[in-house]
């Protein structure tokens, strides 16, 4: 007998962890005033602190 499919997005090899973050009003502001995708866009800036710091 087949497998019944999953439902639902396949998982990805580097998934994200979910947090809670307290950051300053006016940088919440500025990344959503970019619009849609504004925690990626925080997570973006936040990984190239990690690279220049290792750099």
């Amino acid at each position: 007998m087949a497998e019944k499919p999953k439902n639902g997005r396949p998982r990805s090899d580097n998934p994200k962890v979910f947090t809670s973050l307290r950051l300053d009003a006016e940088v919440v502001a500025h990344f959503k005033a970019g619009g849609k995708g504004w925690q990626t866009r925080i997570n973006d800036a936040l990984k190239q602190c990690l690279v220049a710091k290792a750099g």
